[in-house]
């Protein structure tokens, strides 16, 4: 996973699900909401972004989040698990983008599927602006 994707779904899979679900009829949150949360969450000094040292909390505590044997590493069983709950939570809060990116249609999103969408993102975004839209 990608740091940012990591913390995301740290942050995703740390949020309470009537959280998740105060955004614009049940739908889940919005990237603004997402960030601010982060912000909230990490952003020690108050001043609106996450210095270097503040990202590495962020990602310290999506590695505690996701290592759940407390070994200090992230197997690839945890890495599955950790996938395995993001693509329920996707799903079931967006689950037309969920359809769109589960290729397969076996109802998860694999490795493959998960790194193939950050592939689309990122070249929209570069063509399109950050604000691109799945078609």
């Amino acid at each position: 996973m990608t740091k940012i994707l990591a913390i995301l779904a740290a942050t995703l899979l740390a949020l309470p699900a009537a959280e998740g679900a105060t955004a614009g009829k049940g739908q889940g949150m919005h990237r603004g909401q997402i960030r601010q949360h982060l912000l909230e969450k990490f952003d020690a000094d108050k001043d609106g972004k996450l210095s270097e040292a503040e990202r590495a909390a962020a990602k310290q505590a999506c590695k505690e989040k996701v290592d759940t044997d407390n070994d200090g590493k992230v197997s690839e069983a945890e890495r599955d698990a950790a996938r395995a709950a993001l693509s329920a939570r996707l799903k079931e809060k967006h689950p037309e983008l969920f359809a769109k990116i589960d290729k397969d249609g076996d109802g998860t999103i694999s490795r493959d599927e998960g790194q193939a969408a950050r592939t689309w993102l990122r070249q929209h975004r570069g063509q399109h602006g950050k604000g691109a839209k799945a078609d």
